[in-house]
């Protein structure tokens, strides 16, 4: 079970292995806690300082820094969450890993199979290209984000008029500089979803000793909830996101909590389905070991009942039941 003990989705990356260098790897409090408010507070501080210093120039503005919910919930909540998340998910995908071994639910023949499995998936969550292509994802986000607030017609704390329209000030730098951390913690927790999800894709694919009869009434696999449930923390960090944009629309731009209400259902049914669609994944051997469960638990019951019949119902005439028997 060395393998399945070892695997792990956090700790690992070129990130990761050089906050671990100067002392912030991702472990308990309380460098855990350093490691989630730190960043947070090292991007948001400045920004006050700065919109602070920055007042005349922000006197103009429709929507001054402390009004802007999104820019605290992003620094404050969402990059210290993304974190903190770190070490349930991290510990819980990895008695995931275990428990198919120690449950027994791989053959001696697929265990070389599984853990080449997870010796796969481990190289991609520790993979320094994935964490690089993440990083231009996020910038080429953030970037695109910037344009779009700096054209909307909308003076916010970070932008300074300008004759064209409007152009970042320092501030504005700042934040769109350290926008780059949320959006890459984001996009590198979508990576390694995406990653456990093909793992229990392929997992599925073995030739796992399920069993129907199984007293958690999943045959076997209801522990994998326990690992893939928790990545619904990621789906809060998200919702964060979008009620702190929402909320400060509405009480600062004028618009109504109407106006939001289905991109909000379509998002929380994007997230359900996002969460529980990768699931079904197991549905191959969930329907064999019912049909094996069917026919194998049939045939006893059918033996049985009829070993029954013929010893207690199908007696010669005259005869009653415990007559017949032998214990009598």
């Amino acid at each position: 079970m060395t393998g399945a003990r070892n695997f792990s989705l956090t700790n690992c990356g070129p990130v990761d292995r050089a906050l671990a260098r100067v002392g912030l790897e991702s472990g308990a409090p309380p460098r855990l806690f350093l490691r989630a408010f730190l960043p947070a507070c090292a991007i948001w501080i400045p920004l006050a300082v700065l919109a602070l210093l920055a007042s005349r120039e922000e006197a103009g503005a429709a929507i001054g820094f402390f009004q802007n919910l999104s820019t605290h919930v992003r620094f404050l909540v969402v990059v210290p969450f993304l974190v903190l998340v770190e070490a349930s998910i991290g510990r819980r995908t990895r008695v995931v890993a275990a428990q198919f071994v120690a449950a027994k639910l791989i053959s001696a023949d697929d265990r070389a199979r599984y853990d080449a499995l997870l010796r796969r998936s481990s190289r991609a969550f520790d993979s320094g290209v994935a964490e690089a292509v993440i990083a231009i994802l996020a910038a080429v986000f953030v970037w695109s984000a910037i344009r779009r607030l700096v054209s909307d017609g909308v003076l916010f704390w970070f932008e300074a008029p300008a004759a064209d329209g409007a152009r970042l000030s320092p501030a504005g730098w700042w934040y769109a500089l350290g926008s780059l951390l949320p959006s890459f913690l984001l996009l590198r927790w979508i990576w390694r979803y995406l990653v456990w999800c093909w793992l229990l894709q392929r997992v599925s694919r073995l030739d796992l000793q399920v069993v129907a009869t199984h007293p958690d009434r999943t045959a076997g696999l209801a522990f994998v909830i326990f690992g893939h449930g928790a990545f619904a923390q990621l789906a809060f960090a998200v919702s964060c996101l979008v009620a702190g944009a929402v909320g400060t629309r509405v009480l600062h731009e004028g618009a109504s909590l109407a106006a939001h209400q289905w991109p909000l259902l379509v998002f929380v049914c994007l997230s359900i389905l996002v969460g529980l669609a990768p699931l079904a994944v197991f549905w191959r051997p969930l329907l064999a070991a019912k049909e094996a469960g069917m026919l194998a638990y049939g045939t006893f019951s059918s033996r049985y009942v009829q070993g029954f019949h013929r010893k207690w119902i199908g007696t010669r005439a005259g005869e009653s039941p415990l007559e017949a028997s032998g214990d009598v």
